[in-house]
Order: structure tokens, then C-alpha cells, then sequence
């Protein structure tokens, strides 16, 4: 508490010969708090005074794809296969999808069993909603040619006929591979 400064604390003031009760601290000789008006109390400045407040919980939900991709054993470059068209042969998207084991490639056969597997303990803080696996086939043709006395040979490669060189023969500006 702080004394009245226009009392000096005694609660009185004389003012014209007369001693009066000070109307600054109405005579208790302390100044009112700036604060809380003197009433002891701080109005909240989040609710307004009122006591309610507005809360809310937030859920952030993340959705991740782990997708594995397996390319069986080529010369070709595998970055160039996976962004070509193909056939599907095999399409299956289920809450649980089981290894593929009905074809003739057992490496491919292996491949599927691994990433089952894999997606089935690999992430622990996660849940499986669903799983999907595609198993597409893609044309490569491969094309011995010579060129000024060697021989050698470029791919055509997905449904779009993209043309893979390993060495292209000639480096030029002009040319046009149709």
C-alpha cells in the first residue's frame, strides 16, 4: 500500500481553516491501487473478467506412402523404367496384401515377399489403412545397329518408344531420333 499523497497519510486535509476528510483516500490515508480500483482483485485480460474461456483440441494427421519399387536384373538403366508406361498384369489393393507367388520370376516372387514383410514390422508408430501392389510390365526392345564401322546397340524402351542410348554415336545439334 502506498501513503496518500495529498494527505500525507492522515487521512485529513485542512483546506481554509477547516479540517476535512481527505477525498483523494477517503480518509484512510493510503491512495487507491491504479491497478484493481481497490478492490484487491485484476481483471483477467484473457477471459474479459468473465471466468469462460474458448479451448480447443488441434489433431494434426500425417499421411505417409512408403512405396518400394523392384526392377528385375537389367543392363538397362532402372531410373529410366520408372517413369514409363506399362501393362498392368497384376493389380491388388486390400487393408492387407499378401506376396505375389503365382509367377515364373522367383527373384520377382522374393522381392514381394520382402516388402510385405517389411511394410508389416518396418514402422511401428504407424497403422496400415491399406496396401497395394501393382505389378506392371514394361517393352524394352533392344536394337544392334552399326554405325561408321562399329556395332552396337540402343534400347526402345515403355509404350511411349523412348530411346535410350548407352553411347550415343554421333553429338550433334540436329538430330532427331523418331
Amino acid at each position: 500500500m502506498k501513503q496518500c499523497t495529498w494527505c500525507k497519510g492522515r487521512g485529513r486535509r485542512s483546506e481554509f481553516d477547516r479540517d476535512e476528510t481527505c477525498t483523494s483516500c477517503n480518509g484512510s490515508g493510503y491512495d487507491r491501487c491504479s491497478w484493481c480500483s481497490g478492490t484487491g482483485q485484476v481483471k483477467c485480460k484473457t477471459c474479459d473478467g468473465k471466468g469462460n474461456l474458448k479451448a480447443f483440441v488441434e489433431l494434426t494427421v500425417t499421411w505417409v506412402n512408403h512405396a518400394e519399387d523392384y526392377i528385375s536384373e537389367t543392363s538397362f538403366p532402372k531410373e529410366l523404367i520408372l517413369n514409363v508406361q506399362g501393362q498392368v498384369a497384376y493389380q491388388e489393393e486390400n487393408p492387407r496384401v499378401f506376396p505375389i507367388n503365382h509367377v515364373n520370376d522367383g527373384a520377382l516372387c522374393n522381392a514381394s515377399n520382402q516388402f510385405v514383410q517389411k511394410h508389416k514390422t518396418g514402422f511401428p508408430n504407424e497403422r496400415i489403412l491399406k496396401q497395394r501392389q501393382i505389378l506392371r510390365v514394361i517393352p524394352i526392345g533392344c536394337v544392334k545397329y552399326e554405325w561408321k564401322d562399329k556395332l552396337d546397340e540402343c534400347f526402345v524402351y515403355g509404350y511411349e518408344h523412348k530411346v535410350y542410348f548407352k553411347d550415343y554415336p554421333q553429338k550433334c545439334c540436329c538430330c532427331t531420333i523418331l
